[in-house]
């Protein structure tokens, strides 16, 4: 398996990352209900990078961007943040841990955060299984916490402190 980096998320990938959002499959493990327009996801990208308790990072495989992972809700006062991932490509050969470990190493060692958490949907075994190997447990289970494409779906509420 080839080692992965990480580096700012940045306009020029915003497009890919929209593909990603509108594929179906992908989509519906974000829990995204609509497609996502090129307007829509502009504004979306102004704000996430204005967002000072946002850091969003490209992950790329032999300088090829295979996703992000970033983290959300960065709440200082608590050290705590949630964590969230997409792998647009290349899905099921490890990539998403590789990038789990390395933003909880960025979390715990220079943010110096103390815990991370993520919301992972009962229907993603390989999103559990990533968080699960990258040392995060399953605190939590909301029972039929989102409704996506008709149905109500299960959520796991995954986390990690610092050791």
């Amino acid at each position: 398996m080839n080692k992965i980096t990480v580096r700012p998320f940045k306009h020029d990938d915003i497009e890919t990352y929209r593909g990603w959002v509108n594929d179906p499959a992908i989509g519906r493990l974000l829990g995204r209900i609509e497609p996502v327009t090129k307007a829509e996801h502009e504004r979306w990208y102004e704000r996430l990078i204005d967002n000072i308790n946002v850091r969003v990072f490209a992950i790329e495989v032999n300088s090829e961007y295979i996703g992000n992972v970033w983290l959300w809700n960065i709440e200082k006062a608590h050290r705590k943040a949630e964590v969230r991932i997409v792998i647009g490509l290349r899905q099921g050969q490890g990539y998403g841990t590789q990038a789990l470990d390395i933003i909880t190493k960025y979390a715990f060692g220079k943010m110096n955060l103390n815990r991370l958490y993520a919301y992972v949907f009962d229907y993603n075994k390989r999103a559990q299984n990533a968080f699960e190997t990258s040392g995060f447990i399953k605190e939590g289970f909301l029972k039929s916490d989102r409704f996506i494409n008709g149905e109500y779906v299960d959520t796991y509420i995954m986390a990690r402190v610092k050791e």
